[in-house]
């Protein structure tokens, strides 16, 4: 497994610097975000309802919408597509895969990409979703978690999915390029389609940033996870490389 956390690690790191360093450079634009709105709050009103503006004002309000509601929110499927897009596609690009397949077995070599790049991934996206509370406990900011917990179960759901949808194209394909289009590719469809009354269980955006709290989507999208894995982990002991 230390090949694999060696290939994962700047992956790992990179994508810790980048979001903390959203997540800091939100935190300084409270004031300022408000006072805006404040100026054009007439026009708010119409689209997000006459409260936003106030609400806003509270610094629970202001984390829980601009940091889960959109920043973090948007990019958690990106950082589950990160995380999963080289695991076996690179390998079959640089040609190692054979070498690898020589000295383990295939079951082997597929449970240590998988364990290290998914414990990785869970990892970041716990401490990215206790970053709230670890700046306002410094800081001596007044901050009520009570939506952390459920927040981070939506967060990490919809992580794992996107990790596992990509995970399968990774597996798959031959290239890491072919991987990573495929997954953003059904990141796009599934969004524009989730537009639709009837298939918004298709936009897994509603389901992370927590606008839709439904657990039996939630356990529908680890279901779909694991039949993701298991499907992944046949194709994979079946191809011939």
């Amino acid at each position: 497994m230390r090949k694999e956390f060696l290939d994962m690690k700047v992956r790992f790191l990179m994508t810790l610097i980048v979001m903390i360093a959203i997540f800091l450079s939100l935190m300084p634009l409270k004031n300022w975000v408000v006072e805006l709105l404040e100026k054009n709050e007439s026009v708010i009103n119409r689209y997000v309802g006459s409260n936003f503006v106030k609400e806003l004002k509270d610094w629970s309000f202001y984390i829980y919408s601009q940091w889960f509601g959109k920043n973090f929110g948007q990019l958690v499927p990106i950082i589950g597509i990160i995380f999963a897009f080289p695991l076996f596609s690179r390998e079959v690009e640089n040609g190692t895969i054979e070498f690898l397949l020589t000295r383990n077995t295939r079951g082997k070599v597929f449970l240590s990409k998988l364990i290290v790049s998914s414990s990785l991934l869970i990892g970041t996206i716990l401490l990215l979703c206790i970053l709230p509370m670890i700046y306002t406990f410094v800081m001596s900011i007044r901050f009520n978690p009570k939506y952390v917990p459920i927040l981070t179960l939506h967060v990490l759901v919809g992580a794992v999915l996107w990790y596992s949808i990509t995970l399968f194209f990774s597996v798959a394909f031959s290239d890491q390029v072919k991987s990573i289009l495929s997954s953003f590719a059904v990141l796009a469809i599934t969004t524009v389609i989730g537009i639709v009354k009837y298939t918004k269980f298709m936009n897994t955006y509603s389901y992370i940033m927590g606008i839709k709290n439904a657990h039996a989507l939630g356990i529908s999208y680890l279901m779909a996870s694991l039949f993701l894995v298991y499907s992944s982990w046949v194709i994979f002991k079946r191809r011939e490389f």
